[in-house]
């Protein structure tokens, strides 16, 4: 990987990081539906959004806002 492609990643990588933790704060404090969470950061696919979220924080969306 070319040492450019390589920041553009790192780059992608840092900003899903931080539109995860908006997500779980939003989990947390806005009462909001998941579906529209996924709306308000641009997530179109609720199934896309369980998946980065779980792997990210290592526990369903579901699960993080019951805890």
């Amino acid at each position: 990987m070319k040492k450019e492609e390589n920041t553009v990643w790192m780059l992608l990588v840092a900003v899903i990081g931080h539109i995860l933790c908006y997500i779980r704060h939003l989990l947390a404090h806005s009462g909001f539906r998941m579906s529209d969470i996924c709306e308000t950061v641009g997530i179109s696919s609720t199934n896309h959004f369980y998946y980065l979220f779980k792997k990210r924080f290592g526990i369903s969306p579901s699960q993080y806002e019951s805890w």
